[in-house]
């Protein structure tokens, strides 16, 4: 099981815990906790920089696409962006 999470990070290192937490419990139907999960994950070697730097290494046709859909599906008044230049490392936000 913990070869099949390394693997599912390793194609979509975006994921939040909750929906890797979903994903074991329809894999595997086994029940998880966030924090049980989080030290898996750790244990693994993974971390949150290694993961980040594979989700900026996302595919430019999925981001295309995702670009279109964007586009099709919503407005100007329902974006929001935000600024990190500020952003100091210490914190996730």
């Amino acid at each position: 099981m913990t070869h099949d999470l390394y693997t599912l990070l390793e194609e979509a290192p975006q994921m939040y815990l909750s929906e890797i937490q979903d994903w074991i419990a329809l894999t595997y139907e086994v029940h998880i906790s966030k924090p049980a999960l989080h030290l898996n994950i750790h244990n693994t070697g993974l971390s949150f920089k290694l993961l980040c730097r594979a989700a900026a290494e996302c595919n430019k046709d999925f981001q295309q696409e995702w670009k279109q859909d964007v586009n099709a599906h919503f407005t100007a008044l329902q974006m929001v962006f935000i600024d990190e230049t500020s952003k100091d490392e210490r914190t996730v936000y």
